[in-house]
């Protein structure tokens, strides 16, 4: 580490965690945490108004999946490092954050010690993923698979509960290119159901 202050943004919706990250992180040399965020409203708003070095993520926050943003914050602030700290312990959720440009990858059962080690190694350069998390990719099948643009879109409306129809007016489709959407996000996620569909993009955090 250099004698550069890294500035820190706790973005995650559990008071109780930031707090304690916050204390923790603070003790360490060359780390400040110099803002928090429940949202990623929140955490957007203060990154337009503020320079951070560091990011500290979690994934599902109260208004939507944070790995969906990844891209537009690294494009609008270019020298900001992310690491994901969260309960998500699927491989597919850490191969697409890793996927998406993070430079760490972090569990919340971590203790503080190996969550300061991290932030460290990362705001040093490196890229840092935690040895659970590691040994998670190692041992997974390493296919995820690949959804456009538009198939991610309807499966969000899925998730949120809307009907095939409901999903056509609010994307201007026709029912039938609805249907074949989701026909072939349950070949892709090897649904048997919609109910089942749902919960694989949930556990896979997609």
């Amino acid at each position: 580490m250099t004698d550069k202050i890294t500035k820190i943004l706790l973005t995650d919706d559990h008071n109780l965690l930031v707090d304690g990250l916050k204390r923790s992180l603070n003790e360490a040399d060359g780390l400040k945490v110099t803002g928090t965020a429940n949202s990623m409203k929140e955490c957007m708003s203060f990154l337009s108004e503020h320079s951070v070095d560091l990011l500290l993520l979690d994934v599902q926050l109260p208004d939507g999946n944070s790995i969906d943003f990844i891209p537009k914050i690294l494009q609008t602030n270019k020298d900001i490092k992310i690491i994901v700290l969260s309960s998500f312990a699927e491989p597919s959720v850490i191969r697409r954050a890793i996927d998406a440009g993070v430079s760490g990858y972090l569990l919340k059962n971590s203790t503080s010690a190996e969550i300061t080690k991290g932030v460290l190694a990362v705001a040093d350069g490196e890229q840092y993923i935690s040895p659970e998390a590691e040994a998670l990719l190692k041992e997974a099948p390493k296919h995820i698979p690949a959804l456009t643009r538009r198939e991610r879109e309807v499966l969000h409306l899925v998730v949120e509960g809307l009907s095939t129809k409901e999903i056509a007016a609010r994307l201007d489709l026709s029912f039938d290119t609805v249907h074949d959407y989701l026909r072939n996000l349950r070949i892709k996620l090897d649904a048997k159901s919609m109910a089942d569909l749902v919960c694989r993009a949930k556990d896979q955090c997609l």
